[in-house]
């Protein structure tokens, strides 16, 4: 008798180019196991379109509709047929996602796995009670949490995740294309820093810009290199300084060049996904203790970073002492780019394949 094999369906907002390398590997990974993987998603809405990261024709399309409750607007997709019979369902562990309550109540009710994936809780910008209540709701109906770091875990668990059915998978980039494209340029010596990532107010590019011209009048020939696109990329464009080199948006390609020509990545906002970029181009994040930071601020220590009080003054000082610390440039490089161990794509792969086979077998 031939088994029916296993069906594992994650469904997402909207899919990132950066996800794709993942998915992909999971897909591989669970078919060699005998177990189907589906991915649903729809389109990016709100804030995520300016992000222009979208990739489609990867999974099955969902229909979206978006409906306004006063001042807020939340989500309702319509999932294809199939995703019923799924042995398990991974949902997003966002509270503005309506359909994920009545998917995680009847598959509830019939006894049947579903698994959020997530920060644990909201932590990059302050959250209601409602939101809150929400969010725990959630955890309460699904039998299994897929969390992007030690820190989402514990944030799962403390609304109610149960701790042997939390997976977690130290969320990370493929930055195999990014270490090839870093290594074909000599590394540059000099007071040079560089930010890459959104422009808007997330990242306090206002911090950022007066604490670069205040390196530029201690530090000779200090430098700024910055990358990206957003609301605020007027504030670059109005400024004409010697030390400010505003280059736009960056491909793969160019972030590797500004890497080369940098010894470290300054980030005055929400430090993220961007700790990996910094790995992989070997230069120590120079960054705050923030309140609303992104989980992979977690891999963040003293041996690959600098992190000080949330205090633009505090910033400034260590900003200027890590320049015009040669030794110890050095020591942070090393440890940057050995950071990266055991957080490539291929473990984070590892670690959700895992999870679902845990999850599937009950």
């Amino acid at each position: 008798m031939t088994l029916k094999p296993r069906r594992v369906v994650v469904a997402l907002p909207y899919i990132n180019a950066y996800r794709v390398p993942l998915l992909s590997a999971v897909r591989e990974r669970l078919k060699s196991a005998g177990i189907e993987f589906f991915v649903f998603a729809a389109s990016p809405s709100g804030n995520d379109i300016k992000r222009a990261d979208a990739i489609h024709g990867v999974g099955i399309q969902l229909r979206q509709r978006t409906i306004r409750l006063g001042r807020r607007a939340v989500l309702v997709r319509s999932l294809p047929a199939g995703w019923w019979n799924a042995d398990l369902v991974v949902l997003e562990h966002a509270a503005k996602n309506l359909e994920s309550y009545l998917i995680l109540g009847a598959r509830r009710m019939f006894k049947r796995r579903t698994a959020l994936w997530g920060h644990g809780a909201t932590i990059t910008k302050p959250t209601t009670s409602l939101t809150r209540f929400a969010q725990k709701l959630m955890v309460s109906l699904s039998t299994d949490y897929f969390a992007y770091t030690e820190g989402s875990a514990l944030r799962a668990i403390s609304l109610g995740a149960r701790s042997d059915r939390v997976t977690v998978l130290n969320n990370t980039l493929d930055v195999a294309p990014l270490q090839a494209a870093f290594r074909q340029h000599p590394s540059a010596e000099g007071p040079v820093l560089l930010y890459v990532g959104g422009l808007d107010e997330s990242k306090r590019i206002d911090r950022l810009l007066r604490v670069a011209e205040r390196l530029a009048a201690d530090v000779p020939h200090f430098r700024l290199i910055v990358g990206g696109r957003g609301d605020l990329e007027g504030m670059l464009l109005a400024r004409d300084e010697q030390w400010l080199d505003y280059r736009g948006g960056m491909d793969l390609a160019a972030k590797a060049r500004a890497g080369a020509e940098s010894c470290g990545l300054i980030i005055t906002g929400r430090v993220g996904l961007a700790a990996i970029d910094a790995f992989a181009m070997s230069l120590p994040v120079i960054t705050t203790e923030w309140e609303f930071h992104a989980p992979e601020f977690e891999y963040l220590n003293e041996k690959n970073s600098v992190v000080v009080a949330d205090d633009e003054e505090l910033l400034f000082q260590a900003a200027k002492e890590y320049l015009t610390d040669a030794a110890r440039q050095a020591l942070l490089k090393d440890g940057a780019r050995r950071s990266l161990v055991g957080k490539g794509i291929d473990d984070m792969a590892y670690n959700f394949e895992q999870g679902v086979r845990y999850a599937v077998a009950g």
